[in-house]
């Protein structure tokens, strides 16, 4: 009998980047968003004065990562450096309304699924406003007021085509300047220290919730049969704004035919944003696979049983033998149990720095509700335990929680994290 090959699966989220000491929260790139304005604002930016050009990093009102800045200084002569093309980032990021709207929105929460609420905010409010057949321009909302002064400057008359086009086109610009943040700062900060439980970790296949690549070149260097699924897209500096394809949108947030039929919207939303730019979601497979092992390995224990119990009706007569001993046969299926489970090792799922929300319920149901995986999740506070228990329950149900974490065999464990 052969062994299967067992799965190893690191999936991650944006506190795994946290963990490194990265500045990926939203905020951090709102904060980077304002001080490359007010950069692009100081005097020096036109004149000849580099070096007070670069030294003005250090006092500015908006204060960015010390890691970026070093970064922005120590690359100041490469081409490949994020100010090398400071009219591209005068494009992204002047008159945009979602980066205006969020310098001035307070927003609750610091993950990024708190940024994509907002957006979801705005884009429904829109949507009210037309199932209700109201005329935007008379609500006197500061929203509709705002998307009124961002037509004119592009001189799109107001409509409902015109504001969707609008909110599409900074939203693209959005994700751009992400991607450019991503891959021309983030990736190039430097890590020294390893996670303990990550560097003990020898994945077969990583999914990332991220669009850095911390863990392929912090880790991934030592196995170059690792295969990545990059969810939400990977940031990739040598694009541009036409074929940028990371995923930064919204939820389905209609419940009846409407979701099939009114595509107004459409293009802010996730499901649809992966299909546009093409993301393979290469972990339905992988959990498709698993799936399938699953039910074979189910079939082939019943079949072990059975015909084991069948052996024993037939040749050894158990019923009409007053001398057959139950406990040999137990024993006997046991061990042959045991063989069986010893050639069929359970998959291995492990999460790190991902917050399990319900937008991602049903990649990670995919994953964990199988008989043949075990699921370790690791947290770094007693909060974020709370708060991932609860999310927990939402994505797998009160009944599949109960079974999966309790008991002396549970097959979802928690583990706090030795490193923050």
């Amino acid at each position: 009998m052969s062994v299967l090959n067992k799965e190893i699966i690191l999936v991650i989220g944006n506190g795994f980047d946290i963990a490194h000491g990265l500045p990926t929260r939203y905020k951090d790139f709102l904060l980077f968003v304002n001080s490359m304005r007010a950069l692009m604002n100081f005097d020096q930016v036109a004149g000849k004065d580099e070096g007070a050009f670069y030294d003005s990093l250090s006092f500015l009102d908006y204060k960015i990562s010390d890691k970026i800045s070093e970064n922005i200084k120590a690359g100041k002569n490469d081409n490949e450096n994020l100010l090398a093309q400071l009219p591209v980032w005068k494009s992204l990021l002047n008159n945009n309304f979602w980066l205006d709207y969020f310098e001035k929105q307070s927003i609750h929460g610091e993950k990024w699924i708190d940024f994509e609420e907002e957006i979801q905010a705005v884009i429904k409010r829109i949507d009210n406003a037309i199932e209700n057949k109201i005329l935007l321009k008379s609500i006197g909302n500061p929203i509709f007021d705002r998307c009124n002064s961002y037509l004119v400057a592009r001189k799109y008359s107001f409509n409902i085509g015109n504001i969707i086009r609008m909110l599409l086109e900074d939203l693209s610009k959005t994700r751009r300047a992400l991607e450019l943040y991503l891959s021309l700062c983030i990736n190039e900060i430097k890590i020294d220290d390893r996670l303990t439980e990550i560097a003990n970790l020898n994945p077969t296949k990583v999914i990332s919730f991220n669009y850095t690549n911390t863990y392929e070149r912090v880790y991934g260097k030592r196995n170059a049969l690792i295969e990545y699924d990059y969810l939400h897209g990977k940031a990739d500096a040598s694009r541009n704004l036409e074929n940028n394809d990371i995923v930064l949108g919204i939820d389905e947030y209609y419940h009846d035919d409407r979701k099939d039929n009114d595509l107004r919207f459409v293009e802010f939303k996730k499901y649809y944003q992966r299909q546009l730019f093409n993301c393979k979601r290469l972990s339905d497979d992988w959990a498709f696979k698993i799936k399938q092992d699953a039910e074979y390995e189910k079939k082939a224990r019943d079949f072990l049983y059975n015909d084991e119990i069948e052996y024993e009706l037939i040749n050894n007569s158990p019923i009409s033998d007053e001398r057959y001993n139950y406990e040999d046969f137990e024993k006997s299926l046991r061990k042959k149990v045991k063989i069986f489970e010893d050639n069929h090792p359970k998959h291995e799922i492990f999460i790190y720095g991902h917050s399990l929300g319900v937008t991602d319920r049903d990649i990670l149901r995919k994953l964990i509700l199988n008989e043949n995986v075990n699921t370790t999740i690791y947290y770094h506070s007693r909060k974020s335990y709370a708060d991932q228990l609860k999310n927990l329950i939402r994505v797998i149900g009160q009944n599949e929680f109960i079974v999966r974490t309790g008991g002396e065999h549970p097959n979802i464990r928690f583990i706090q994290t030795k490193t923050v």
